[in-house]
């Protein structure tokens, strides 16, 4: 199985985006390829890089990597790719996560991952049986797709008052078709979280720098600061 690894990316620091980098190019299973997406804002570094794919996207999609996500996915699929995963910049796979995905799959058409909650400096908080589930919701960093579910991949796109909810938008797209899903309880995605409620889920008081959702009276979703809150 070949497998195309999507990381839509926009003003990550070179740090966070060689980190996740790494974890998927030392993956046990090794058919794949990690696409790199930027939304509008090209890191250099990225493109002296010889083990990767690099789209650039002339304008920023602001988005929350939406967009990014289903012209990379589509690419692939439309290059012979079987599977696309979905990883963010800002995180990371555990080493046996691809293997486990394909050993996983089956006749089914999706693959929801297990993941683990973890600080943003990567320490480990707590595996997620709650939020990220399988059934009700998963996120994007746990979705291992089949090239049968191509004609979802526009789902990705949304209302721009909306784009915080787009992976949420992409699951129920996904709950609505007749695609199979198998959900696997191992973790093997790393989730290094920035919302406040995972801290307080660890029994953690969040860190000055975490954030919130709220609701501009436009009805916009926005990401707000933790600090601001309280």
């Amino acid at each position: 199985m070949k497998i195309a690894v999507i990381t839509p990316y926009r003003n990550e620091d070179a740090g966070i985006l060689t980190r996740c980098h790494k974890s998927v190019l030392n993956q046990t299973y090794t058919n794949f390829v990690h696409v790199m997406v930027a939304d509008g804002n090209p890191h250099p570094m990225i493109n002296k890089w010889l083990d990767n794919e690099h789209i650039i996207l002339p304008q920023a999609h602001d988005d929350a990597g939406a967009t990014p996500r289903a012209i990379a996915a589509i690419s692939a699929f439309s290059r012979g790719y079987d599977a696309v995963s979905f990883l963010d910049a800002d995180n990371t796979y555990q080493l046996n996560h691809l293997e486990t995905m394909v050993s996983t799959i089956g006749q089914n058409d999706v693959v929801s991952a297990t993941r683990n909650i973890c600080s943003t400096q990567g320490n480990f908080l707590y595996t997620d049986v709650i939020e990220s589930d399988g059934n009700l919701f998963c996120d994007t960093n746990c979705l291992f797709l089949k090239k049968s579910t191509i004609h979802l991949m526009t789902h990705w796109v949304t209302n721009p008052s909306f784009k915080l909810w787009s992976d949420r938008q992409f699951w129920s797209s996904i709950i609505n078709s007749n695609c199979k899903r198998v959900h696997c309880s191992e973790p093997t995605v790393n989730y290094h979280s920035r919302w406040a409620w995972h801290y307080q889920q660890a029994g953690l008081v969040p860190p000055a720098d975490s954030v919130w959702i709220d609701s501009l009276a436009n009805g916009t979703l926005v990401h707000k600061k933790h600090l601001d809150v309280i």
